[in-house]
């Protein structure tokens, strides 16, 4: 099963950076933010925003994303990106506005209208690695909550080739999800042995941000994990995310 990421693709000069395992608290990226905007009608298609003010020059930038849960891959001719003028900063809001304005027409033709189910999710205060999410399927809004199944699903981080860009890098990380609960514990997404896509960037670590599906659907094929990922940028790791789908077709 393929995966979508968003954000930046490498800088060319990236391969300049020397990357040294002490500085890391020294250094750092921009963080951005993830809106779930919705699924679409057939549960096809998965819709969100990346968002938020880019390290170095601090420009908002924002990007919406349209998911084709069946491939992985990027439909609708999205991204829809909208990034502050240099020298007129205009606010978030406005840009998020703009790439709002930019996939009204392609969100509307693939019916994107149905509201989105956060079933996990590892907040940004949260401590610890965030490799293991232990859910079940909600059931109605009682106190305390009452879940159908049991299920784990897990984040497997391990050193992958590097892309022409990433050569100053320390390391360079690919990834591997497995799930368990509804039958044998089965590998549902796994990165390749070759070289990582270039769209990826240069990432150095992975973690589970969130579990979605459409909402009152239960576990089905519009299932999809939020995998936060931190690929090398001039000033550190900055966060970006991916879509990757988790139960088969």
């Amino acid at each position: 099963m393929k995966s979508s990421c968003f954000g930046k693709l490498p800088w060319q000069w990236l391969a300049l950076v020397v990357w040294v395992v002490p500085t890391i608290p020294a250094i750092a990226g921009d963080r951005a933010m993830i809106d779930f905007i919705g699924y679409s009608q057939d549960q096809r298609y998965l819709a969100v925003e990346e968002y938020g003010v880019s390290d170095g020059v601090g420009l908002a930038y924002s990007s919406i994303f349209v998911v084709d849960l069946t491939t992985g891959e990027f439909a609708a001719g999205s991204p829809f990106r909208a990034e502050a003028d240099e020298d007129a900063q205009q606010p978030l809001a406005e840009i998020r506005a703009r790439s709002a304005a930019a996939s009204k027409e392609a969100l509307a033709g693939r019916m994107v209208e149905m509201p989105v189910d956060i079933i996990a999710l590892s907040g940004d205060g949260v401590l610890g690695p965030a490799s293991e999410f232990h859910f079940g399927m909600p059931s109605y809004g009682l106190v305390p909550a009452v879940t159908q199944g049991d299920y784990t699903l897990t984040l497997e981080t391990f050193d992958q080739s590097r892309t022409e860009g990433c050569s100053g890098l320390a390391w360079r990380q690919g990834f591997a999800l497995r799930l368990a609960g509804d039958g044998p514990t089965r590998e549902v997404y796994r990165d390749g042995t070759g070289d990582l896509p270039a769209w990826r960037g240069c990432p150095i670590g992975y973690r589970l941000y969130a579990v979605v599906t459409p909402h009152e659907s239960g576990l089905s094929s519009a299932t999809a994990a939020i995998i936060a990922t931190y690929p090398m940028d001039f000033e550190g790791p900055s966060r970006r995310f991916m879509v990757v789908p988790i139960i088969s077709q």
